[in-house]
């Protein structure tokens, strides 16, 4: 069972399956928020419509893709086998289970719902931790602890569901995002100056690009303790200065890494935009509290529809591209699915600041740009992610 499994393309390799489930159900979320939206239907299972939407792009849409590059850069980390075949397929299958029990919530009970929607996350953190923990490479210990807060985060928000506790979603969710934040922080850490370097190479530009040990330590304390103070003393004088110095060292370890000398490689640039939604996020949520006229969410959405929706799409292309054997050269189609994303977020950020009066119309086009981004990235990527190699290497 397992060889028949192992011979199917979508199952060699982790960002196969889980790259086409988040491009797709970054579509479906989008069709499902529009709807709400313009015809005000409920969500299922007596969830709010913004809980429900919140919980499927957070856990569900963000959930895939961090589990498709996850299950790909691991084994590289750790110089041991990817996960493949039936394991990968159980994996894939149990996410599509968590997303149908929500969908379907109103027809099951609640219970079953919970159970079968919170039990992804420790599976992902088991498939990825035993090789980090076998390997002993304990600078990928965070990325573990991570994947169990998620689970934990995301048990938080079906207990309130349950009627086990009261209130606990909206920070859960909160809190799940941050987590995503500063995983996503991690990532990029160590992949953006990389591959601004190599393209750079390509071009002819001998520039050494490396993480600066001392900013990436005051990163590694400054990003968790403003989180932790918003969670526990949101608005206080102390979470303000926290933001505030967050963002002032993302704006500087991102202007060390020099994107702008990549501007005409879109592969490249998309990365920088998506941490630049890093640096705008944590540094809105600090003014937001300095600023009455300035809503607290317009960082949140800085941090989800623009950093997690910029990031995850420049990322899922780029690996599909780079692990696939093929040039790393994006298509036009994907160029314009970055706008639209790039669109989508400042539209989502700025829209109740610059026009008020049209906000519904602008969160609708938000939205709507969303899901001609997504919907770009899968026409474009499925026969990608679904068709072998073009260089005969396996994976």
């Amino acid at each position: 069972m397992s060889a028949g499994f192992g011979r199917v393309v979508l199952l060699q390799t982790g960002f196969r399956p889980f790259f086409l489930l988040a491009g797709l159900y970054g579509v479906c979320v989008a069709l499902a928020w529009l709807f709400v939206l313009s015809a005000g239907v409920s969500a299922p299972g007596g969830w709010s419509a913004v809980h429900w939407h919140a919980h499927e792009l957070v856990f569900g849409f963000t959930g895939a893709a961090i589990a498709g590059f996850l299950l790909t850069a691991v084994p590289s980390w750790t110089d041991t086998p990817r996960l493949c075949g039936a394991p990968l397929a159980v994996l894939a299958a149990v996410w599509l289970a968590g997303r149908a029990a929500i969908w379907t919530a109103t027809l099951l009970p609640a219970t079953l719902v919970a159970a079968t929607d919170v039990v992804f996350f420790p599976l992902l953190a088991g498939a990825v931790g035993l090789p980090i923990w076998r390997c002993g490479k304990r600078r990928n210990y965070p990325v573990v602890v991570v994947l169990l807060l998620l689970a934990i985060a995301n048990l938080a928000t079906h207990l309130q569901m349950l009627g086990l506790a009261q209130a606990t979603a909206r920070p859960a969710l909160r809190f799940a995002v941050f987590l995503l934040i500063l995983l996503m922080t991690i990532i990029a850490g160590r992949i953006v100056p990389v591959f601004t370097r190599n393209a750079l190479q390509r071009k002819g530009l001998a520039i050494e690009l490396g993480t600066h040990a001392k900013l990436e330590r005051l990163l590694v304390v400054s990003l968790p303790l403003a989180v932790l103070l918003d969670l526990c003393f949101e608005g206080s004088l102390p979470s303000t200065l926290a933001h505030l110095a967050a963002a002032l060292l993302l704006l500087a370890r991102q202007l060390s890494w020099r994107g702008w000398l990549c501007r005409d490689q879109p592969i490249v640039w998309i990365l920088h935009i998506g941490h630049g939604w890093l640096v705008l996020g944590f540094g809105l949520r600090g003014l937001a509290n300095l600023f009455a006229g300035l809503p607290p969410s317009a960082a949140l959405h800085a941090l989800t529809a623009g950093a997690i929706g910029t990031m995850v799409l420049g990322v899922m292309s780029r690996v599909a591209l780079g692990h696939t054997g093929r040039p790393l050269e994006v298509a036009r189609t994907t160029v314009l699915a970055y706008l639209f994303v790039i669109a989508s977020g400042l539209l989502r950020v700025f829209a109740p600041l610059a026009a008020p009066a049209a906000y519904p119309q602008l969160l609708l086009t938000s939205a709507a740009a969303w899901l001609l981004a997504y919907l770009l990235f899968c026409l474009h990527h499925w026969p990608i992610l679904c068709g072998a190699r073009i260089d005969g290497q396996p994976g």
